[in-house]
């Protein structure tokens, strides 16, 4: 599958079409609950967001005494908007998808613990990629909150911890709940390479992806790896052609044109010397691809060059997800050398890493002084990017996959017709 030509088909098919939505306000409703006692919440207060203008609030209510509650505005379903239920100083953020005037969404809240013993990191995958003398490095984490009763994990002066190698400039940071939506991060500095985000990590599975980039002088680097968390299985993506060497990391074949590198057991706060030399661009889903099996002919191995399929190296939940973790640094790198061409041809452009607990979007999205429809477009163009990365991994049913990309397709068409 080829990601650039998707997105490209994914805009045309919409832009062709003749209809448009009606500009008439909207209204959302629904009920607030309380995930960890599994009652209403009632007196609790719930705000519309509008994110065009950089997230400005446009309406707010409290829910009555059956936890209910009802706003009304003309940017819903015309645009993507966002519900923020502020429930004991934690505040659970919830998408309005464009394409529907009138719509029903329900907000599940939880009580808030800040004890460490509610929060694990599972896994860490990391995505390498040359660009033009810079190395892009995207890590995601892999967290899991199995409290009980459930309750959220939240400390308002940092949720998570992530270390950057020395020298490295943060791109941005997302962070998501069970329902799988990221929400770009305000980051918080904390001294010696060190940023946390602050957000509410809910019941189930979570996660948080950022990118950074580093100079790349002769086209080779060493990158320090460490986490501030112990991890059970680390996975490494690199592009064929890249030489890549690291402390522990095993060669584990090949996934969708990506070599794979694993590593099991890696502690806190210690160093991870990875060595990278040498360029390639990002492998096509179908370039090189081997389903998951073992492949020594397309790169360099690490310290044991040992090559096993990849679904035996993983775990069995990472395992089930590569596709959906390979495709989104896929789309984080895409993004990302949109971001750096952007800032070189604008350098007073603003990038989008200080915007806190807005939905994901394209890094190097034009800033405050760009037209309101170039911010819309590239919300629309993520979201259906999303749509078809669950739609392929089976995570999304084909019912619920055509009725939210028929809204994205009014919305987006709308916009390609004003």
């Amino acid at each position: 599958m080829n990601y650039r030509a998707t997105w490209l088909s994914l805009l045309l098919t919409p832009a062709l079409a003749l209809a448009a939505l009606p500009a008439v306000a909207g209204t959302v409703t629904g009920v607030v609950r309380n995930g960890t006692t599994n009652q209403i919440a009632s007196g609790t207060t719930v705000t519309l967001i509008q994110l065009e203008g950089g997230m400005q609030p446009v309406a707010h209510t409290q829910t009555d005494a059956q936890g209910r509650f009802s706003l009304s505005n003309p940017g819903i379903g015309q645009q993507p908007m966002l519900l923020r239920a502020s429930f004991r100083g934690v505040d659970y953020l919830e998408p309005i998808a464009p394409g529907q005037a009138d719509t029903k969404i329900d907000i599940k809240v939880y009580d808030p613990t800040a004890d460490s013993s509610a929060f694990e990191v599972l896994h860490q995958i990391v995505a390498i990629e040359p660009q033009d003398g810079s190395l892009m490095v995207g890590e995601e984490f892999d967290i899991e909150n199995q409290t009980k009763p459930p309750k959220s994990f939240f400390r308002a002066g940092g949720s998570f911890d992530f270390d950057l190698p020395q020298g490295a400039d943060l791109n941005q940071a997302e962070a998501w709940g069970p329902s799988g939506m990221p929400v770009v991060q305000h980051t918080i500095p904390k001294g010696k390479n060190r940023f946390a985000v602050s957000f509410p990590f809910r019941p189930g599975q979570n996660g948080v992806r950022f990118s950074f980039k580093l100079d790349y002088p002769g086209n080779q680097a060493t990158v320090d790896l460490r986490s501030p968390y112990p991890i059970e299985t680390a996975m490494l993506l690199a592009p064929p052609a890249v030489k890549v060497t690291g402390d522990g990391f095993t060669r584990a074949g090949s996934e969708h044109g990506w070599a794979v590198y694993t590593r099991q057991g890696v502690q806190a706060n210690r160093a991870v010397l990875l060595s990278v030399s040498g360029t390639g661009p990002i492998p096509t889903a179908t370039g090189n691809a081997n389903n998951g099996q073992g492949q020594a002919g397309d790169g360099q191995a690490g310290a044991d060059s040992t090559v096993t399929p990849v679904a035996q190296a993983l775990p069995p939940r990472l395992d089930s997800v590569r596709w959906i973790v390979i495709a989104g640094f896929v789309a984080m790198f895409l993004l990302g050398a949109f971001f750096l061409w952007w800032r070189s041809r604008d350098p007073e452009a603003v990038p989008a890493t200080g915007s806190a607990s807005a939905p994901a979007a394209p890094a190097g999205r034009a800033d405050s002084r760009e037209p309101a429809l170039r911010q819309n477009v590239d919300e629309i163009k993520e979201t259906l990017f999303r749509l078809e990365l669950r739609r392929q991994a089976g995570t999304l049913s084909e019912e619920d996959y055509q009725a939210q990309r028929q809204r994205m397709e009014k919305a987006l068409r709308k916009l390609v017709k004003s």
